[in-house]
């Protein structure tokens, strides 16, 4: 019943429509689900192509420029392709870089930071300037039991912290330590060059103006290379 119905329909749609019912037009045909046409011209006998926006849109969501190049457009998706070279280039060379100074980086303070002097050296700094080893900072310390505390604990509130009186492996260098060591006045007993090889105070305190208040900065020369990097 099915089938007949159908028939009759391809009937009465062609009886009515004419000869040209089944003619493939492309002007009733969505743009997505196109093809290329040929279509021949007879005045000059040659061949042209009927090229469609949505298939250069594909090309260009593939490759940029390749839908101008479809199109007929070369020198433009040269132009594209050229843009889009440089760009991925300088993003590499900007990456390469920002590694390399996050090694160099990293390497300074691994060289010149130690954590058994931290402690020790806070001692040659001005209590005047009120820099304590405590402090709203804290770096993580790792125990040789593999126990890892903050460097600011302590527990019996004698004001010594308690990683100086534990066997201590190293200090957990990560993301925050490289940042505090360099940034905070209050882990500057780390660095190695606070005195001299005489056993001299070698760092220097400058001025740093904050708003309405000044900051007073220890400075070494390998925390201010650190902090130039």
């Amino acid at each position: 019943m099915h089938n007949k119905l159908i028939a009759l329909l391809i009937l009465t749609s062609s009886l009515f429509a004419g000869g040209d019912a089944f003619i493939y037009r492309p002007e009733f045909h969505s743009s997505l689900l196109q093809i290329e046409l040929e279509t021949t011209v007879q005045d000059d006998d040659s061949t042209t192509m009927e090229k469609y926006p949505a298939k250069g849109l594909l090309y260009s969501l593939v490759l940029p420029g390749a839908g101008q190049w479809y199109a007929g457009a070369k020198l433009k998706s040269l132009a594209f392709v050229g843009v889009e070279l440089t760009s991925i280039l300088a993003w590499s060379n900007l990456r390469q870089k920002g590694d390399d100074v996050k090694i160099d980086f990293e390497a300074l303070a691994n060289l010149h930071w130690r954590l058994d002097l931290w402690y020790e050296q806070m001692f040659f700094i001005p209590d005047s300037l009120g820099i304590s080893i405590f402090g709203s900072h804290d770096i993580q310390i790792l125990l040789t039991d593999g126990t890892i505390i903050g460097s600011s604990e302590d527990l019996n509130g004698d004001a010594i912290p308690d990683w100086t009186t534990y066997e201590v492996d190293d200090v957990i260098r990560d993301r925050d330590f490289y940042e505090n060591v360099g940034k905070y006045n209050q882990f500057v007993g780390g660095w190695d060059d606070i005195l001299d090889e005489s056993g001299n105070v070698a760092f220097e305190i400058t001025a740093k103006s904050v708003g309405d208040s000044t900051e007073w900065l220890v400075m070494t020369v390998n925390r201010d290379t650190y902090l130039d990097l």
